[in-house]
């Protein structure tokens, strides 16, 4: 019920499935699911954290993404509907760091925003997902090398 009325969306792997009520096996995947949840309201989506098996077929959803997912990475993926109704997207693969960490999408979607008000959207929301990965990346490597 909640959907219709948010502007930003950012779901995990899991969330993103239970929305919209199908399994997310790809990025390409992934990008018709915000499409889906596009369709129910918000302009932007980011789903902050898939896990694809090497069985993912690295499709980029018709954004940019590079490296294919593997068992060893995550994935996000940032999709953004203009007021002409026209959607980009962008996946971005980072590596999937050996420890289990707790609120990395709470971080996530707190990194989001800080970005998105640094670098106002909805043109600069590819760099705004590279940045959110880098600095998600810093702070889980400096909280692992602490022994956190």
């Amino acid at each position: 019920q909640v959907v219709p009325l948010a502007a930003v969306l950012t779901p995990n792997h899991f969330e993103a499935e239970v929305l919209t009520e199908r399994k997310i096996g790809s990025v390409a995947e992934a990008a018709d699911a915000c499409k889906a949840l596009h369709a129910r309201g918000p302009h932007t989506v980011v789903i902050t954290s898939l896990q694809l098996s090497r069985g993912g077929d690295g499709g980029d959803g018709g954004g940019g993404g590079g490296a294919s997912p593997t068992d060893d990475t995550i994935v996000m993926v940032a999709s953004r509907r203009d007021e002409t109704g026209v959607v980009l997207q962008w996946a971005l693969t980072l590596p999937r760091l050996p420890q289990h960490f707790t609120g990395t999408g709470d971080l996530t979607s707190a990194l989001f925003l800080a970005w998105s008000d640094r670098l106002p959207l909805p043109h600069q929301l590819a760099e705004v997902l590279e940045r959110v990965g880098a600095s998600l990346q810093a702070l889980l490597q400096a909280t692992r090398a602490a022994g956190r």
